[in-house]
């Protein structure tokens, strides 16, 4: 590339960043990237900006070269299969077209380093795609710049203290889950019904694959106390929901999939309403909607194990890999995190919760089996109107004793005296069985001998009359 490439280079990157800034995002493209892009694109967003990076690119050839990045495969192919001479002679052009949009990139001062060591590894992914081999070009020592400070958990207050139902239930989530903006506008009721329903604390959330950034396995995330209420007073607003339900969704239109920019315009109109934060030219306010996330790492990594904070984020690492799945194992390490984590004050403390929570249990155990036990007597009671009042029945076994007949629906009261109740108590204990059982059966014993005496009787006086 020739001094005079590099000044049309150097004055056109100045158009290129402002028509990047001021443009709209164009999502029609030709055919031939589809291929290319259905391959090495993962997501959505991965596609946006894989687009947004190939067609920066494609400005730069046809300004500084006069080449259509999309002419590229096919004059590769007519060199390679024409002669040696003329692939390499092929090569070396695009070799000096890939350098010099390395040096556009570098010399214009709008790009870190990682934005331009992205824009060459897209630029290097299509050309591989067709199986040109051009070595990589990158910045070998690429660092951050951050343009975003901690937020404090005052500002998330107040923060939270100007938002609406949703909005407060959005942010939260975002706070205490630590899980991404892209995955939360896709939450849907199945996600957290199970768990939500059961008004389990800390709330486990399902994150499966297909909402999960670079596709990793299934991971869960849980939300504390001050989550689930701010989430239970939005959702009470409206419920009921069919499973594939987005948990959050627009006012205007109403009932529509929230967007991860439309939850990011929210936050930055709140934090400018409020002043925590200005605005800085084209780059990003001190304040942003990804400093939610930041915060939750920074408040439960002081509590709880690195390994398990990655893991909720969506981190895949070594340390995550050999991490318990146990779910009710996590649960409570989040439970004991979450101090660190909590914005205010807890109405009770969780280990008194916990406490009074076993001692209800135990009441009502005890309860439930007091209440066996008086069945029976229940069922008694229950049966007095059919013979008489309460008060009746008293009276009648009042320094007496009373049998039931059942058959007949009917109590009999016997007047015994201390030998006969003497008689029952032994006859009872000999059979094993109740007093009322014992009495029965000398009633029933002596109706028996009554009859008998009665028969025999009644055969002698015919025998006399004969």
């Amino acid at each position: 590339m020739d001094y005079e490439e590099i000044e049309v280079a150097s004055a056109y990157s100045e158009v290129l960043y402002a028509s990047d800034h001021e443009r709209p995002f164009q999502t029609a493209m030709n055919g031939s990237y589809d291929l290319w892009l259905s391959k090495v694109c993962e997501s959505e967003a991965t596609r946006r900006r894989y687009i947004e990076d190939i067609q920066r690119f494609e400005k730069y050839t046809e300004s500084v070269h006069n080449l259509r990045v999309l002419d590229i495969p096919n004059r590769w192919r007519e060199a390679k299969y024409t002669s040696e001479m003329s692939k390499e002679k092929l090569l070396d052009e695009f070799k000096d077209l890939v350098d010099g949009y390395f040096s556009f990139l570098k010399d214009g001062n709008h790009y870190t380093s990682m934005s331009i060591n992205r824009s060459m590894t897209v630029v290097m992914s299509y050309l591989h795609y067709y199986d040109i081999p051009i070595k990589p070009v990158r910045i070998r020592h690429p660092y951050v710049i951050y343009h975003n400070r901690d937020i404090t958990k005052e500002e998330i207050i107040k923060i939270l203290d100007h938002s609406d139902v949703r909005n407060r239930a959005m942010f939260l989530l975002l706070f205490e889950s630590g899980m991404r903006p892209s995955t939360l506008v896709n939450l849907k009721w199945r996600h957290i019904k199970e768990e939500f329903l059961a008004r389990r604390v800390p709330m486990k959330i399902e994150l499966t694959s297909d909402i999960l950034k670079c596709r990793v396995t299934n991971r869960y995330v849980f939300i504390g106390d001050d989550g689930y209420q701010a989430l239970t007073k939005y959702l009470s607003l409206r419920l009921p929901l069919r499973d594939d339900d987005f948990v959050f969704v627009t006012e205007k239109p109403a009932g529509a999939r929230m967007r991860t920019s439309g939850v990011s315009q929210l936050f930055n109109s709140t934090i400018t309403k409020l002043g925590l934060a200005e605005k800085r030219g084209t780059k990003p306010k001190a304040l942003r909607l990804y400093c939610l996330r930041k915060a939750f790492r920074k408040f439960m990594a002081t509590q709880v194990d690195s390994a398990y904070v990655e893991f909720w984020m969506g981190h895949t690492s070594t340390a995550t890999h050999y991490l318990s799945e146990d779910v009710e194992r996590h649960r409570a390490i989040y439970a004991k995190g979450y101090k660190g984590l909590q914005l205010f004050e807890p109405r009770t403390a969780p280990t008194e919760i916990i406490e009074s929570l076993q001692r209800k249990d135990e009441e009502i155990k005890k309860l439930k089996q007091d209440v066996e036990k008086l069945k029976p007597l229940i069922d008694f009671v229950n049966r007095l109107d059919e013979y008489g009042s309460l008060q009746t029945f008293l009276d009648l076994v009042k320094n007496s004793e009373v049998i039931e007949f059942p058959n007949k629906g009917s109590f009999v009261n016997l007047d015994l005296d201390e030998d006969e109740v003497a008689a029952i108590n032994e006859l009872a204990k000999k059979k094993g069985i109740s007093r009322q059982e014992a009495m029965r059966l000398m009633i029933r014993e002596a109706t028996e001998t009554n009859k008998e005496t009665s028969d025999s009787e009644t055969q002698t006086t015919n025998k006399g009359q004969k």
